[in-house]
């Protein structure tokens, strides 16, 4: 699927000026474009939430112009940390991953699907189905945090990868409401995914 030149300039010269700025680490940049289709930043699709941990973990969410955070059709999730702050708390990216899988299944047992499409010690590419967990809304909303309990009461599907590089680890995510894509779409997600570069900032 074309993507237009202007938004992938925008996109890519966006997200190193940030990463210069503002990344955990400080000295890596995560270099992707635009999912496929999902056209010109700030028209078609907009910042839904962001926030950060100083010096140790951030997060920005982009959602479709017209959509809601708390009510999205489709999600693309970036997020980063300090890989040293990573390494301690969450360990390699498999082991997040199986540890994100554990967490669902021990509120949901059966309730979500994970695939493992590619890994290595330092890099992996997964896919998760979800559908709606009760327990998992209800735990959350005892924590406190009802912004996020309301995904855990909806069907979506998600692919992602999680990538290390020499001072940051970085987490690229989409999201769709429902039970996944299409065989092309999904094809050109992972491409998408799989294009995406760690390098250092300067």
């Amino acid at each position: 699927m074309n993507k237009p030149f202007l938004a992938l300039l925008l996109l890519v010269l966006g997200s190193a000026v940030s990463a210069c700025q503002q990344y955990p680490g400080g000295r890596d940049v995560l270099h992707h474009l635009a999912p496929p289709g999902w056209g010109v930043p700030g028209e078609d699709y907009v910042v839904g939430s962001k926030g950060e941990i100083p010096g140790r973990y951030q997060i920005i969410e982009w959602i479709r112009y017209g959509d809601d955070i708390n009510d999205w059709s489709e999600l693309v999730t970036n997020e980063n940390w300090s890989l040293t702050f990573a390494k301690a708390t969450l360990g390699t990216p498999r082991e997040y991953v199986d540890n994100k899988r554990k967490f669902q299944e021990s509120f949901c047992p059966g309730r979500s699907g994970w695939n493992i499409i590619k890994s290595d010690e330092t890099d992996i590419v997964y896919e998760v189905w979800f559908k709606p967990c009760p327990d998992l809304a209800k735990h959350y909303k005892e924590k406190g945090a009802e912004a996020i309990a309301w995904v855990a009461e909806i069907e979506y599907y998600e692919i992602a990868r999680i990538m290390d590089g020499t001072w940051d680890r970085f987490r690229v995510a989409y999201a769709v409401r429902g039970p996944g894509l299409p065989a092309e779409e999904r094809s050109e997600s992972l491409t998408w995914l799989e294009s995406a570069r760690v390098r250092p900032a300067f």
